[in-house]
């Protein structure tokens, strides 16, 4: 893939084309991250974790957790350092998957608040850009995953 697709790729990810009137306009999406969005709470970092549910694309790891009706979705990013012995290195990483999930947050949004953990896990060194497309197939897994889930409990009712 070239630059110019790569571009292109994440100025479509940021503004979504809408149609108004026949001519094609850009709107821009909530593409926001609060402090209301940010995974802090231990105790919910614990039960996250001990749900035992998440997606993965290697080296990208997401942990999930259905919240309650009224929550909003939250989200938390970690490097270990195991991988990276520096902490400079580990807060870059931490920075790009911030962004990664940041621009690509509306490919989460399933109805339901979810609380999120999403961890970089190896020590190889990756570009935003390949993140950035791991990040996307990622999240692409964790809907049709939970596009699968909410089918078969609809096929249960029936």
């Amino acid at each position: 893939m070239g630059l110019r697709f790569r571009i292109l790729q994440i100025f479509y990810t940021i503004f979504r084309p809408t149609f108004v009137t026949g001519n094609l306009t850009f709107k821009m999406m909530d593409a926001r991250y609060p402090k209301t969005g940010k995974l802090k709470s231990r105790k919910l970092i614990e039960s996250l974790f001990a749900a035992r549910q998440s997606v993965t694309k290697f080296p990208l790891r997401l942990a999930y957790m259905e919240l309650p009706e009224g929550s909003t979705q939250q989200m938390g990013v970690s490097v270990s350092k195991k991988y990276f012995k520096r902490a400079h290195d580990r807060n870059y990483y931490k920075r790009v998957l911030r962004e990664c999930y940041r621009t690509n947050k509306s490919l989460l949004e399933t109805g339901k608040p979810y609380a999120f953990m999403l961890m970089y896990q190896t020590s190889e060194r990756m570009d935003f850009y390949q993140i950035h497309e791991l990040t996307v197939a990622l999240f692409g897994k964790f809907a049709a995953r939970q596009s699968d889930t909410i089918r078969d409990a609809s096929a249960l009712k029936e």
